[in-house]
């Protein structure tokens, strides 16, 4: 018989078979963690006085007796206000977490008993130290691991599946159709 029409129709694999372009599913790109880890923001407490002086965000700052120690941020440069741990060298009654103005000393505004955390509790803290537990004094972590989640990364406009430049093959036909009878 006389051959048959031109080319057939194109081959399989065109029409957008290809790899989405780069970045698609790159799921790196967010902001890194905040340094040092999680912050703590202390929102108030019953004692106006001592709310005034605690309040506020508190950053990692190196550790004790194991611990990590946390101070605050901003507020006045003259008062040094730490939340830290102090284990039992003088005695089980002091050995816990505690609100005062450095490690270690005299003067102190908030304790928590909970010697077995490994950071400072979120709630449950006495104020004064030897008074009733508070329980409008709260913290929360922000930030860090553990915290809010990053925003997700905004990709930059990544073409959908197959729209970029590769994956627009066989488009110039395949090999075409056997020849007909």
């Amino acid at each position: 018989g006389p051959g048959g029409p031109g080319p057939g129709p194109s081959g399989p694999g065109g029409y957008g078979s290809g790899p989405s372009g780069p970045g698609a599913h790159d799921g790196s790109g967010g902001p890194p963690p905040a340094a040092g880890g999680p912050m703590l923001n202390v929102a108030g407490c019953s004692n106006p006085t001592v709310c005034a002086i605690i309040k506020g965000v508190f950053a990692p700052a190196g550790q004790n007796h194991g611990k990590p120690v946390f101070k605050k941020q901003g507020g006045d440069p003259n008062v040094s206000v730490l939340i830290y741990f102090w284990d039992e060298r003088d005695g089980p009654n002091f050995s816990g977490w505690w609100f005062g103005p450095k490690v270690g000393g005299d003067q102190v505004w908030a304790y928590h008993g909970d010697r077995a955390a490994q950071s400072p509790p979120l709630a449950g803290w006495k104020v004064p130290w030897d008074g009733p537990e508070d329980p409008v004094l709260r913290l929360a972590q922000t930030g860090g691991p553990g915290g809010a989640p990053p925003p997700p990364p905004q990709q930059p406009g990544a073409p959908p599946m197959g729209g970029g430049p590769l994956g627009m093959r066989g488009h110039q036909g395949g090999p075409g159709a056997p020849p007909g009878p």
